[in-house]
């Protein structure tokens, strides 16, 4: 059987280099993006077992990620992380249907939990 494919998003370079490693260590396949439009066209979108995005980047932000994750039948679980974190900002997040918002930086044990609960 084929490892979960997760998808990476982040404008931040360091930040998807290290999503990545860290999540290909625990035996996941991973895609990465540098921005929420390329997410969105990839080919293998329909194959994404969950999508881990950044909320602040330019043109798309990880709130319109989720959205358009959201209309997808079934929906794309996200998780969410920030380098802002607020309170109201993690409400947003989990009332607009994202299944966890990690404050960057998050640790591995957060992520690994986050990423058990969709999985």
């Amino acid at each position: 059987m084929k490892p979960p494919l997760i998808y990476v998003l982040d404008d931040d370079d360091s930040v998807r280099i290290a999503l990545d490693s860290y999540i290909r260590c625990l035996g996941f396949n991973v895609e990465t993006f540098s921005s929420g439009r390329q997410l969105l066209a990839s080919a293998h979108l329909v194959e994404v077992s969950c999508v881990i995005s950044d909320v602040q980047m330019p043109a798309m932000n990880g709130f319109d990620v989720l959205a358009a994750l959201q209309q997808m039948q079934p929906p794309v679980p996200v998780i969410l992380l920030t380098a802002f974190f607020e309170d109201c900002l993690k409400r947003k997040a989990l009332a607009l249907g994202a299944t966890a918002f990690l404050s960057k930086p998050f640790s591995s044990a957060e992520m690994l939990k986050a990423l058990e609960a969709v999985l």
